[in-house]
């Protein structure tokens, strides 16, 4: 017994296989692509990719400033922490400056919705 398989737009074998091929062709294409721009990221940071990550040193800041029982002064500044980790940011910025800035800004989160009383 011979089933109708649905194709959707590719009625035939023929639009199948375009549809196939064009994919695989697709992705080769973005994959290269990726490849060029990690090759010239590279060379724009001549091959120097040691990163420190800004982690540990948010770890140990918060530490040191007696902060680490506020809980939510801590999770904020994480949170911004893990924010900027999405961005071009931990390339421009020292991790040290990154952390800072992480726990200012969680710092003047919470003092504002403290002064505002919320």
């Amino acid at each position: 017994m011979v089933r109708n398989i649905t194709l959707g737009r590719h009625n035939t074998p023929y639009g199948v296989f375009r549809f196939v091929l064009w994919s695989l062709l697709i992705e080769i294409l973005r994959r290269d692509s990726i490849l060029l721009y990690e090759e010239v990221m590279l060379e724009q940071l001549t091959f120097d990719v040691c990163l420190q990550s800004p982690y540990n040193l948010l770890y140990d800041f918060i530490h040191k400033l007696g902060i680490e029982e506020n809980k939510n002064i801590r999770n904020t500044a994480w949170a911004f922490l893990n924010d900027s980790q999405l961005t071009i940011m931990c390339l421009r910025l020292k991790p040290a400056d990154i952390a800072i800035a992480s726990i200012y800004f969680a710092v003047s989160v919470w003092l504002l919705n403290i002064s505002q009383g919320t």
